[in-house]
Protein backbone atom coordinates (compact mmCIF):
# COMPACT_ATOMS: atom_id res chain seq x y z
CA UNK A 1 0.00 0.00 0.00
CA UNK A 2 2.36 2.58 1.03
CA UNK A 3 4.98 1.72 -2.21
CA UNK A 4 1.90 2.44 -4.32
CA UNK A 5 0.93 5.74 -3.20
CA UNK A 6 4.20 6.74 -2.79
CA UNK A 7 4.59 5.89 -6.82
CA UNK A 8 1.12 7.93 -7.18
CA UNK A 9 2.89 11.06 -5.95
CA UNK A 10 5.98 10.16 -7.95
CA UNK A 11 3.67 9.98 -11.33
CA UNK A 12 1.56 12.90 -10.27
CA UNK A 13 4.82 15.01 -9.72
CA UNK A 14 6.60 14.32 -12.88
CA UNK A 15 3.18 14.86 -14.59
CA UNK A 16 3.30 18.65 -13.57
CA UNK A 17 7.34 19.12 -14.32
CA UNK A 18 6.38 17.41 -18.16
CA UNK A 19 3.04 20.45 -18.25
CA UNK A 20 6.13 23.00 -16.92
CA UNK A 21 8.03 21.72 -19.58
CA UNK A 22 5.38 21.71 -22.36
CA UNK A 23 4.63 25.40 -21.50
CA UNK A 24 8.25 26.65 -22.98
CA UNK A 25 9.90 26.31 -19.70
CA UNK A 26 12.97 24.42 -19.18
CA UNK A 27 11.97 22.44 -15.89
CA UNK A 28 15.91 22.85 -14.44
CA UNK A 29 15.78 26.46 -14.98
CA UNK A 30 12.57 27.72 -13.00
CA UNK A 31 12.24 24.74 -10.28
CA UNK A 32 15.28 24.05 -7.88
CA UNK A 33 16.11 20.36 -7.47
CA UNK A 34 15.49 20.17 -3.50
CA UNK A 35 11.63 21.95 -2.97
CA UNK A 36 11.41 19.69 0.05
CA UNK A 37 11.46 22.89 2.54
CA UNK A 38 8.28 23.48 4.00
CA UNK A 39 8.74 27.03 4.38
CA UNK A 40 5.24 27.97 5.95
CA UNK A 41 2.58 26.05 7.66
CA UNK A 42 -1.30 27.48 8.63
CA UNK A 43 -4.24 26.40 10.21
CA UNK A 44 -7.52 27.22 8.19
CA UNK A 45 -10.44 29.20 10.15
CA UNK A 46 -13.19 27.20 12.16
CA UNK A 47 -15.82 27.99 13.92
CA UNK A 48 -15.50 25.54 16.39
CA UNK A 49 -12.35 26.42 17.27
CA UNK A 50 -12.31 30.45 16.65
CA UNK A 51 -8.79 31.59 16.88
CA UNK A 52 -6.81 28.55 15.51
CA UNK A 53 -5.77 30.55 12.47
CA UNK A 54 -3.71 33.23 14.43
CA UNK A 55 -1.65 29.90 15.47
CA UNK A 56 2.07 30.44 14.46
CA UNK A 57 4.75 27.93 13.95
CA UNK A 58 8.33 27.48 13.61
CA UNK A 59 10.13 24.96 11.16
CA UNK A 60 13.59 24.07 12.16
CA UNK A 61 15.23 22.18 9.14
CA UNK A 62 17.85 18.96 10.62
CA UNK A 63 20.51 18.70 8.30
CA UNK A 64 19.64 17.55 4.72
CA UNK A 65 16.54 14.98 5.42
CA UNK A 66 15.04 16.33 8.75
CA UNK A 67 13.19 19.13 10.19
CA UNK A 68 10.82 19.50 13.24
CA UNK A 69 7.78 22.24 13.57
CA UNK A 70 5.92 23.03 16.56
CA UNK A 71 3.95 26.11 17.79
CA UNK A 72 5.70 28.05 20.14
CA UNK A 73 3.19 29.75 21.48
CA UNK A 74 0.49 27.07 22.39
CA UNK A 75 -3.16 26.94 21.75
CA UNK A 76 -6.02 27.76 24.00
CA UNK A 77 -6.84 25.30 26.46
CA UNK A 78 -10.10 23.36 24.57
CA UNK A 79 -8.86 23.92 20.97
CA UNK A 80 -10.18 20.96 18.68
CA UNK A 81 -6.70 19.30 16.75
CA UNK A 82 -8.69 16.22 15.43
CA UNK A 83 -9.89 17.30 12.16
CA UNK A 84 -7.89 20.91 11.19
CA UNK A 85 -7.44 22.32 7.54
CA UNK A 86 -3.97 23.04 7.47
CA UNK A 87 -2.15 24.59 4.27
CA UNK A 88 1.28 24.36 3.44
CA UNK A 89 3.56 26.77 1.42
CA UNK A 90 6.46 25.30 0.22
CA UNK A 91 10.04 27.25 -0.43
CA UNK A 92 9.48 26.39 -4.15
CA UNK A 93 6.86 25.44 -6.48
CA UNK A 94 6.12 21.90 -6.51
CA UNK A 95 6.41 19.16 -3.88
CA UNK A 96 4.70 15.87 -3.04
CA UNK A 97 3.32 14.71 0.30
CA UNK A 98 2.90 11.36 2.85
CA UNK A 99 0.74 11.27 5.72
CA UNK A 100 2.65 8.51 7.62
CA UNK A 101 0.00 7.32 10.52
CA UNK A 102 0.34 5.04 13.12
CA UNK A 103 -2.00 2.39 10.91
CA UNK A 104 -1.62 3.55 7.65
CA UNK A 105 -0.28 5.90 4.51
CA UNK A 106 -1.87 8.71 2.90
CA UNK A 107 -1.37 10.85 -0.10
CA UNK A 108 -1.59 14.49 1.29
CA UNK A 109 -2.97 17.68 -0.86
CA UNK A 110 -2.56 21.32 0.59
CA UNK A 111 -6.11 21.52 2.27
CA UNK A 112 -6.61 18.35 3.68
CA UNK A 113 -7.71 17.72 7.48
CA UNK A 114 -5.35 15.94 9.50
CA UNK A 115 -5.96 14.23 13.05
CA UNK A 116 -3.11 16.10 15.39
CA UNK A 117 -4.12 14.48 18.68
CA UNK A 118 -1.47 11.55 18.34
CA UNK A 119 1.74 13.42 18.16
CA UNK A 120 3.92 13.96 16.54
CA UNK A 121 2.44 13.68 13.28
CA UNK A 122 5.09 12.39 10.59
CA UNK A 123 5.11 13.69 7.06
CA UNK A 124 7.25 13.13 3.97
CA UNK A 125 7.91 15.73 1.18
CA UNK A 126 8.87 14.50 -2.08
CA UNK A 127 11.03 17.00 -4.68
CA UNK A 128 9.96 17.06 -8.05
CA UNK A 129 12.16 15.00 -9.59
CA UNK A 130 12.14 12.32 -6.87
CA UNK A 131 15.36 12.07 -5.71
CA UNK A 132 15.15 13.98 -2.51
CA UNK A 133 12.95 13.91 1.01
CA UNK A 134 12.64 15.33 3.98
CA UNK A 135 10.79 13.91 6.96
CA UNK A 136 8.62 16.33 9.37
CA UNK A 137 7.76 15.62 12.80
CA UNK A 138 5.26 18.19 13.59
CA UNK A 139 3.82 18.86 17.34
CA UNK A 140 0.79 21.14 17.88
CA UNK A 141 1.30 22.16 21.49
CA UNK A 142 -2.59 23.26 23.20
CA UNK A 143 -2.36 24.91 26.68
CA UNK A 144 -3.41 22.19 29.13
CA UNK A 145 -4.60 24.65 32.02
CA UNK A 146 -5.70 28.53 30.79
CA UNK A 147 -2.82 30.51 31.25
CA UNK A 148 -4.65 33.57 31.83
CA UNK A 149 -7.20 32.02 34.82
CA UNK A 150 -6.36 33.76 37.99
CA UNK A 151 -5.96 31.37 40.91
CA UNK A 152 -7.53 33.02 44.24
CA UNK A 153 -6.28 32.16 48.01
CA UNK A 154 -8.20 33.52 50.82
CA UNK A 155 -5.44 34.52 53.53
CA UNK A 156 -7.68 36.58 56.17
CA UNK A 157 -11.56 37.39 55.90
CA UNK A 158 -11.55 39.32 59.06
CA UNK A 159 -8.22 40.72 59.75
CA UNK A 160 -9.30 43.70 62.12
CA UNK A 161 -12.67 44.01 63.33
CA UNK A 162 -13.25 47.68 64.51
CA UNK A 163 -15.07 50.00 62.34
CA UNK A 164 -13.18 52.24 59.67
CA UNK A 165 -13.85 55.24 58.08
CA UNK A 166 -10.80 54.80 55.60
CA UNK A 167 -7.78 52.51 55.71
CA UNK A 168 -4.27 52.01 53.48
CA UNK A 169 -1.86 48.43 53.42
CA UNK A 170 1.80 48.35 52.06
CA UNK A 171 4.21 46.34 52.20
CA UNK A 172 8.06 47.23 53.19
CA UNK A 173 10.58 44.22 54.18
CA UNK A 174 8.17 41.52 53.21
CA UNK A 175 6.08 42.63 56.14
CA UNK A 176 2.35 44.07 55.83
CA UNK A 177 1.49 47.36 57.46
CA UNK A 178 -2.50 48.60 57.52
CA UNK A 179 -3.35 51.76 58.89
CA UNK A 180 -7.25 51.45 59.46
CA UNK A 181 -8.99 55.04 61.03
CA UNK A 182 -12.33 55.18 62.52
CA UNK A 183 -12.36 58.71 62.19
CA UNK A 184 -11.61 59.20 65.87
CA UNK A 185 -9.04 57.20 66.66
CA UNK A 186 -6.20 55.26 64.19
CA UNK A 187 -4.47 52.30 64.57
CA UNK A 188 -1.88 50.09 62.76
CA UNK A 189 -2.21 45.96 61.86
CA UNK A 190 0.40 44.13 61.16
CA UNK A 191 1.47 40.67 59.49
CA UNK A 192 4.17 39.04 58.12
CA UNK A 193 1.69 36.73 56.16
CA UNK A 194 -1.20 37.91 55.78
CA UNK A 195 -2.93 35.54 57.71
CA UNK A 196 -1.82 36.50 61.17
CA UNK A 197 -2.29 39.88 62.15
CA UNK A 198 -1.53 42.18 65.33
CA UNK A 199 -2.83 45.65 66.17
CA UNK A 200 -0.60 48.68 67.92
CA UNK A 201 -1.83 51.60 69.07
CA UNK A 202 -0.79 54.68 66.80
CA UNK A 203 1.31 58.13 67.98
CA UNK A 204 1.51 61.22 66.67
CA UNK A 205 -1.33 61.49 63.58
CA UNK A 206 -4.22 63.27 64.32
CA UNK A 207 -7.67 61.25 63.92
CA UNK A 208 -8.62 63.62 60.88
CA UNK A 209 -5.42 62.08 59.09
CA UNK A 210 -6.29 60.55 55.95
CA UNK A 211 -4.15 57.52 55.98
CA UNK A 212 -4.85 56.87 52.54
CA UNK A 213 -2.07 59.08 51.97
CA UNK A 214 0.34 56.16 53.62
CA UNK A 215 3.69 55.32 51.79
CA UNK A 216 6.09 53.15 52.55
CA UNK A 217 10.20 53.56 51.47
CA UNK A 218 13.55 51.95 52.40
CA UNK A 219 13.83 54.23 54.67
CA UNK A 220 10.52 54.39 56.51
CA UNK A 221 6.46 55.47 56.16
CA UNK A 222 5.47 59.06 55.41
CA UNK A 223 2.18 60.52 55.04
CA UNK A 224 0.77 63.05 53.14
CA UNK A 225 -2.75 64.52 54.26
CA UNK A 226 -3.89 68.03 53.10
CA UNK A 227 -1.20 69.67 53.26
CA UNK A 228 0.43 68.05 56.78
CA UNK A 229 3.56 65.56 56.12
CA UNK A 230 4.27 62.80 58.60
CA UNK A 231 7.10 60.41 58.72
CA UNK A 232 7.73 57.43 61.01
CA UNK A 233 10.61 54.77 60.98
CA UNK A 234 7.93 51.89 62.31
CA UNK A 235 4.46 53.17 61.43
CA UNK A 236 3.51 53.34 65.10
CA UNK A 237 5.19 56.47 66.21
CA UNK A 238 4.79 59.66 63.70
CA UNK A 239 6.62 63.24 63.39
CA UNK A 240 4.92 65.86 61.68
CA UNK A 241 7.72 67.17 59.11
CA UNK A 242 5.52 70.10 57.70
CA UNK A 243 1.70 71.48 58.22
CA UNK A 244 0.63 73.49 55.38
CA UNK A 245 2.70 72.13 51.85
CA UNK A 246 2.70 68.70 51.18
CA UNK A 247 -0.51 67.33 49.52
CA UNK A 248 0.04 63.86 48.27
CA UNK A 249 2.77 61.22 48.05
CA UNK A 250 3.10 60.02 44.32
CA UNK A 251 5.59 57.39 45.05
CA UNK A 252 9.54 56.38 44.14
CA UNK A 253 10.66 56.74 40.71
CA UNK A 254 14.06 57.69 39.21
CA UNK A 255 15.57 57.72 42.18
CA UNK A 256 13.12 60.47 44.19
CA UNK A 257 10.94 60.23 46.41
CA UNK A 258 7.78 62.07 44.93
CA UNK A 259 5.56 64.25 46.70
CA UNK A 260 2.68 66.89 45.11
CA UNK A 261 3.25 70.16 46.90
CA UNK A 262 1.41 74.02 46.92
CA UNK A 263 3.14 77.07 47.16
CA UNK A 264 1.73 80.07 48.51
CA UNK A 265 0.37 81.73 45.37
CA UNK A 266 -1.43 78.03 45.09
CA UNK A 267 0.97 77.01 42.39
CA UNK A 268 1.35 72.94 41.78
CA UNK A 269 4.61 71.47 41.93
CA UNK A 270 6.04 67.84 42.24
CA UNK A 271 8.98 67.69 44.89
CA UNK A 272 11.81 65.24 45.87
CA UNK A 273 11.08 64.78 49.64
CA UNK A 274 15.16 63.23 49.36
CA UNK A 275 15.89 66.30 48.43
CA UNK A 276 18.74 65.43 45.79
CA UNK A 277 16.14 65.94 42.72
CA UNK A 278 14.60 69.17 43.08
CA UNK A 279 11.19 70.60 41.98
CA UNK A 280 9.38 70.79 38.78
CA UNK A 281 5.96 72.22 37.89
CA UNK A 282 2.65 70.30 37.31
CA UNK A 283 -0.25 70.83 35.12
CA UNK A 284 -3.14 73.12 37.06
CA UNK A 285 -5.51 69.83 36.71
CA UNK A 286 -3.43 67.51 38.09
CA UNK A 287 -4.75 65.00 41.26
CA UNK A 288 -3.97 65.98 44.67
CA UNK A 289 -5.84 62.90 46.18
CA UNK A 290 -7.42 59.67 44.96
CA UNK A 291 -5.51 58.64 41.87
CA UNK A 292 -4.37 55.63 40.68
CA UNK A 293 -0.87 55.89 40.69
CA UNK A 294 2.15 53.33 39.78
CA UNK A 295 5.81 53.31 38.58
CA UNK A 296 6.32 50.27 35.95
CA UNK A 297 8.35 49.44 32.88
CA UNK A 298 6.37 50.22 29.80
CA UNK A 299 6.15 47.86 26.84
CA UNK A 300 9.36 49.91 25.41
CA UNK A 301 10.92 48.88 28.34
CA UNK A 302 11.76 52.40 29.74
CA UNK A 303 10.37 53.52 33.21
CA UNK A 304 7.27 55.61 33.43
CA UNK A 305 4.65 56.91 35.95
CA UNK A 306 0.92 57.15 35.20
CA UNK A 307 -1.55 58.77 37.36
CA UNK A 308 -5.27 57.90 36.38
CA UNK A 309 -8.35 60.00 37.66
CA UNK A 310 -8.06 61.27 41.51
CA UNK A 311 -9.43 64.75 42.09
CA UNK A 312 -7.81 68.31 41.57
CA UNK A 313 -7.68 71.37 44.06
CA UNK A 314 -10.69 72.07 43.70
CA UNK A 315 -12.32 68.55 44.58
CA UNK A 316 -13.07 68.04 40.73
CA UNK A 317 -12.92 64.02 40.00
CA UNK A 318 -10.70 63.95 37.10
CA UNK A 319 -10.83 62.25 33.80
CA UNK A 320 -7.08 62.48 33.05
CA UNK A 321 -4.30 59.52 32.79
CA UNK A 322 -0.87 61.69 33.21
CA UNK A 323 1.90 59.83 32.04
CA UNK A 324 6.06 60.98 32.59
CA UNK A 325 9.37 59.80 31.99
CA UNK A 326 11.31 62.11 34.21
CA UNK A 327 8.70 63.90 36.60
CA UNK A 328 9.24 66.87 34.60
CA UNK A 329 7.46 66.33 31.35
CA UNK A 330 3.84 65.11 31.68
CA UNK A 331 1.81 63.56 29.00
CA UNK A 332 -2.13 64.00 29.10
CA UNK A 333 -3.33 60.55 27.42
CA UNK A 334 -6.64 61.69 27.64
CA UNK A 335 -6.37 64.87 25.71
CA UNK A 336 -7.33 63.97 21.74
CA UNK A 337 -9.26 60.67 22.68
CA UNK A 338 -12.92 59.61 22.80
CA UNK A 339 -13.92 60.50 26.08
CA UNK A 340 -12.40 59.00 28.91
CA UNK A 341 -14.89 58.85 32.05
CA UNK A 342 -13.49 60.06 35.70
CA UNK A 343 -12.76 58.67 38.38
CA UNK A 344 -10.99 58.30 41.75
CA UNK A 345 -10.19 55.82 44.45
CA UNK A 346 -9.00 53.51 42.04
CA UNK A 347 -5.82 51.02 42.36
CA UNK A 348 -3.39 50.53 39.12
CA UNK A 349 -0.54 48.23 39.07
CA UNK A 350 1.79 46.68 36.77
CA UNK A 351 1.13 42.73 36.52
CA UNK A 352 2.18 40.34 33.83
CA UNK A 353 3.08 42.81 31.12
CA UNK A 354 0.18 44.77 31.04
CA UNK A 355 -1.72 47.62 33.23
CA UNK A 356 -4.33 46.57 35.90
CA UNK A 357 -6.81 49.21 36.60
CA UNK A 358 -9.37 48.43 39.61
CA UNK A 359 -12.18 49.65 41.40
CA UNK A 360 -13.22 53.34 42.09
CA UNK A 361 -16.09 55.55 42.55
CA UNK A 362 -17.53 57.33 39.54
CA UNK A 363 -18.44 61.09 39.19
CA UNK A 364 -21.88 60.44 40.46
CA UNK A 365 -20.40 58.67 43.71
CA UNK A 366 -20.80 55.31 42.98
CA UNK A 367 -18.90 52.20 42.44
CA UNK A 368 -17.28 51.88 38.79
CA UNK A 369 -19.17 48.89 37.82
CA UNK A 370 -16.15 47.82 35.39
CA UNK A 371 -14.23 46.41 38.01
CA UNK A 372 -11.23 45.26 36.56
CA UNK A 373 -9.59 46.55 33.18
CA UNK A 374 -6.47 45.73 31.83
CA UNK A 375 -4.46 47.64 29.09
CA UNK A 376 -1.23 46.52 27.25
CA UNK A 377 -0.45 50.16 25.91
CA UNK A 378 0.50 52.30 28.36
CA UNK A 379 -3.43 53.02 29.63
CA UNK A 380 -4.13 54.23 26.07
CA UNK A 381 -6.81 51.10 25.97
CA UNK A 382 -8.36 49.12 28.37
CA UNK A 383 -10.52 46.12 28.34
CA UNK A 384 -12.42 44.00 30.92
CA UNK A 385 -10.81 41.02 31.54
CA UNK A 386 -13.05 37.96 30.56
CA UNK A 387 -14.80 36.46 33.77
CA UNK A 388 -13.86 33.79 32.98
CA UNK A 389 -10.22 34.53 33.41
CA UNK A 390 -10.46 36.86 36.49
CA UNK A 391 -12.70 33.93 38.17
CA UNK A 392 -13.64 36.06 41.10
CA UNK A 393 -14.50 34.64 44.49
CA UNK A 394 -17.92 35.94 44.84
CA UNK A 395 -16.85 37.02 48.58
CA UNK A 396 -14.81 40.03 46.53
CA UNK A 397 -17.71 42.73 45.31
CA UNK A 398 -17.02 45.91 43.51
CA UNK A 399 -15.08 48.77 45.93
CA UNK A 400 -12.98 51.95 46.00
CA UNK A 401 -9.61 52.37 47.57
CA UNK A 402 -8.63 48.63 47.41
CA UNK A 403 -4.61 47.85 48.50
CA UNK A 404 -3.59 46.19 45.45
CA UNK A 405 0.18 45.18 46.48
CA UNK A 406 2.80 43.35 44.40
CA UNK A 407 4.57 40.51 45.75
CA UNK A 408 8.68 41.07 46.03
CA UNK A 409 9.21 38.31 42.94
CA UNK A 410 6.29 39.70 41.50
CA UNK A 411 4.15 36.77 40.49
CA UNK A 412 1.83 37.27 43.22
CA UNK A 413 -0.41 39.93 44.09
CA UNK A 414 -2.25 40.56 47.35
CA UNK A 415 -5.80 42.29 46.93
CA UNK A 416 -6.72 44.00 50.65
CA UNK A 417 -9.76 45.46 52.33
CA UNK A 418 -11.18 48.59 50.33
CA UNK A 419 -14.61 50.05 50.89
CA UNK A 420 -18.07 50.46 49.46
CA UNK A 421 -20.74 52.87 49.85
CA UNK A 422 -21.48 50.92 53.19
CA UNK A 423 -18.63 49.90 54.68
CA UNK A 424 -14.73 49.14 54.71
CA UNK A 425 -13.72 45.81 53.96
CA UNK A 426 -10.67 44.18 56.35
CA UNK A 427 -10.29 40.95 53.80
CA UNK A 428 -6.37 39.98 52.45
CA UNK A 429 -6.32 37.68 49.35
CA UNK A 430 -3.43 36.54 46.96
CA UNK A 431 -3.95 35.79 43.41
CA UNK A 432 -1.64 34.47 40.88
CA UNK A 433 -1.88 34.12 37.04
CA UNK A 434 -1.12 30.75 36.00
CA UNK A 435 1.16 32.31 32.82
CA UNK A 436 3.00 34.53 35.46
CA UNK A 437 6.02 32.70 35.41
CA UNK A 438 6.30 30.50 32.58
CA UNK A 439 9.12 31.32 30.54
Amino acid sequence: MRNYILTSILISVVLLAVCACKSGNSYSDNIPTDNTVISRITFVANDKNPGIEKASFNIELIGDTGAVVFNKDSLPVGTKIDSVVTRFTFQYAIAGMVLLSPKDTSVLRNNDTIDFTHQPVHIRVISADYTKQRNYRIRVLVHKINPELYQWNLLSDNAFSESGSCQCAVMRNDKFYWLVSSGFNIRLYTSADGVEWASSDVVGLMPQCDVRGLYATDEGFYIASGGTLFKSEDAVNWTMLNDKDYLYILGDFTGGLWCVVRDEQGKLYVDDLRGSLGRYPLPDNFPVTGAAKTAYLSPSMRMQFMAIGGVDVNGNQLNSRWLTQDMQHWVNLTEGQPGYESMEGASLISYGGRLLLIGGLNSDGMLRDRFFLQSFDDGLFWEQLSADDLSLPEQITERAYCNVISSADGYDLFFMGGMDLSKVYADVWKTRKNSIDWE
